[in-house]
């Protein structure tokens, strides 16, 4: 099945929506020291010829950010440098590095998740109940049913 311009253009508003939501959450959590994480978050749609595909994507250290670093490895100095530059801090770099990678941090996982959640959840509502969305799918439904085997 083909889809039409408008539903396109309906799964092109949700993945720009989602990924303004994404990015807003950062926003709210104060996760967006650098820019650089915030920047990285994107999304990709395919069209097959039943499905839609909505890939989201963002920086290799996205997790980590989010949620924390465990113990054991120290994290790359890089970041950490940038980090307490932009935050207008007067501690070693070094020592931040070191500390992690001894103790992991500290503070508990920043509510990403939880809150992406509850912003995504209405939008993708409204996204469904479309009436292109809806039409599409009771297409699909009545397609299935008047094929099946008897």
């Amino acid at each position: 099945m083909a889809f039409s311009e408008k539903l396109r253009s309906l799964f092109q508003d949700f993945s720009a929506e989602s990924v303004a939501i994404f990015r807003g959450v950062l926003i709210d959590l104060d996760k967006n020291v650098t820019g650089e994480t915030l920047q990285s978050i994107d999304s990709r749609i395919r069209f097959g010829n039943n499905k839609v595909t909505i890939s989201y994507f963002a920086i290799d250290t996205f997790t980590k950010r989010i949620e924390g670093r465990k113990k054991g490895t120290p994290p790359p100095i890089e970041p950490i440098e940038v980090w307490v530059e932009k935050r207008g801090l007067d501690i070693s770099p070094y020592a931040i590095q070191k500390s992690i990678g001894l103790f992991g941090t500290s503070t508990p996982p920043a509510p990403f998740f939880e809150r992406l959640e509850e912003k995504l959840n209405p939008k993708l509502e409204q996204f469904l109940e479309s009436d292109q969305v809806a039409l599409v799918l009771f297409k699909r439904l009545d397609n299935l049913f008047n094929n099946r085997k008897r």
